[in-house]
């Protein structure tokens, strides 16, 4: 009789802990924005917390969640979640998270980071799947807008006539296109980059003028310069450039172009 009110106490104790950790559950589920459910495999059938019905236009729970989620997702990323969710069942694993779009109640495909938990039995078989989803839609709009960008950027980095570079504040090359190599006469960017920006300008204080310029204003437009090629010859320059900061406001360095005008000045010489 004992050891059997013992065993009951400990049963209320543990029923007691449950109904505990539901509560918490259900207010969290209620208080976040994220839409959480809890897949029970046994059962199959999907719980959604109310901002995942909301969101997706479903009801509070899901019969054949596997084929429910399969027809929302993204026609695009299906073959890859379907994989990557079947590793995950079969290779042990509690963890998983993935990024990919879904179908929301207004029609419309929203990108989610979806995070979830596996539950297994004492064999390892997967009995449940808790998870979270977060609309990252405006996150991913802007990746691919930086990633755009960039691309254009990249596009007349490397095909603008003019030379453009990124230098170290020390005057040290950090990136440079073909027309910077052509323009000073060297072989490669490789043999151009161990050249110091300093031993390129026809007088040594060019490079000082430059610096003072810079701090002065922040950015020089298309001041003279005379600087010299490596055969030693010297033309006529235009720089442009803007001083590039870290994120603590101190100078990293410069980015710019630098435009020869030396055939110019001679045809306008001769003009004249």
């Amino acid at each position: 009789v004992s050891k059997l009110e013992e065993s009951q106490d400990k049963l209320r104790l543990k029923a007691s802990e449950l109904r505990k950790a539901l509560e918490r559950f259900s207010i969290v589920s209620v208080a976040t924005n994220d839409a959480i459910h809890d897949w029970d495999i046994v059962k199959n059938q999907l719980w959604c917390n109310e901002a995942m019905q909301k969101t997706l236009g479903v009801p509070e729970v899901i019969d054949d969640p596997w084929n429910w989620w399969i027809q929302v997702m993204h026609v695009d990323d299906r073959k890859r979640m379907i994989s990557s969710m079947e590793r995950l069942l079969k290779n042990n694993r509690e963890f998983g998270s993935n990024e990919y779009r879904i179908q929301i109640a207004s029609g419309t495909h929203v990108y989610i980071n979806h995070r979830i938990y596996v539950r297994r039995d004492r064999k390892g078989k997967p009995i449940r799947i808790i998870g979270a989803v977060m609309n990252i839609t405006e996150r991913k709009r802007a990746e691919e807008a930086l990633r755009d960008s960039e691309a254009r950027y990249r596009a007349f980095f490397e095909t603008s006539r003019d030379c453009v570079f990124i230098s170290s504040a020390e005057g040290r090359w950090i990136d440079l296109n073909a027309a910077a190599v052509e323009l000073f006469g060297y072989a490669s960017r490789e043999e151009l980059r161990n050249v110091h920006m300093r031993d390129l300008y026809a007088d040594p204080e060019g490079r000082d003028r430059f610096i003072a310029l810079m701090l002065e204003k922040g950015y020089v437009k298309e001041c003279p310069f005379d600087m010299k090629k490596k055969d030693g010859s010297i033309i006529r320059v235009l720089l442009t450039s803007v001083v590039w900061k870290g994120a603590d406001g101190n100078i990293l360095g410069y980015q710019g172009t630098i435009r020869d005008v030396t055939e110019k000045l001679r045809i306008e010489r001769e003009l004249k």
